[in-house]
Formats: structure tokens, sequence, C-alpha cells
């Protein structure tokens, strides 16, 4: 579900495009801030969360899985590239370009903090509990 969310805000910001194509009116700034001021519809968000909905859906929905399947090194490396990804606006902006994004590059570095804190964590325990499975857990494929 996770993943389908930007393809979703994408298709509700051509539904009020189109409207507003069909009633004659161009979506300027200035209407723009109108519908988020109103409360009924916060246009720069749909613009912003469905920028490049179809990799930042795959982003999303990889680091829902990994952290559900607690891999969290693969977690903190797509989150990672997710910022990456971000930074110079491919997904989750309104344009491409270099440091577009830097509220949402902050949001995705600190979900790989958070998940790179738990894969140490983690990492730590199954030392402390068996060494030997320590091992095995850093020769077996992730």
């Amino acid at each position: 579900m996770l993943a389908l969310l930007p393809n979703i805000a994408n298709w509700a910001q051509t539904q009020v495009d189109t409207a507003l194509s069909v009633a004659g009116v161009n979506a300027t700034p200035e209407l723009q801030a109108k519908l988020s001021d109103s409360g009924a519809i916060i246009y720069h968000g749909m613009a912003r969360f469905g920028g490049g909905a179809t990799l930042a859906g795959l982003m999303l929905g990889a680091i829902a899985v990994f952290i559900i399947d607690r891999n969290f090194r693969m977690a903190t490396i797509f989150a990672l590239g997710a910022a990456v990804l971000a930074f110079f606006g491919l997904i989750h902006g309104t344009q491409i370009g270099v440091a577009v994004n830097l509220d949402i590059v902050l949001g995705y570095v600190l979900m790989s903090g958070i998940t790179g804190w738990l894969w140490l964590t983690r990492r730590a325990e199954v030392e402390e509990t068996s060494p030997e499975m320590a091992a095995a857990a850093e020769l077996a494929p992730s």
C-alpha cells in the first residue's frame, strides 16, 4: 500500500489539473496557494509527493519490505539511495535539479540513520548471543 501512495497523489493532482483546465483556469502559484490555504486540497503536497511516482513508490515499497523483514542493512542502503534521488529531484519533486528537495532528503537521511542504528544494534545482539551465527549471517546473502 505504501508503494501506491505516490501514484495516488500523482493521479489526484492530475484530476485537479484536468478540472481546472476544463474550467478554463490555469494552476498559477496564486491559485495553488488559495487551494492549499482553503484546506480543501493540498496541491503542493500532491505535486511533491507524486513527483517521480513510479520510482518513489518502488523506493518506499522496498524500504518498507526490508524493514518488515528486519533487513535493516538493505533498508539503510535504499533510504540513502532515495535521499540521493530526492536530492536531484528524480523523486518527490516538481523539477529536476540539484538540491531541490532538501527537506525530503533530510527525511530519508534520518530514516537511513534510524535503520542503520537498528542494523548495528541487531548485529551486536546476534554477535553477543552466538558468534557462530554472526559469522554465518555475514556470509549469507542478504
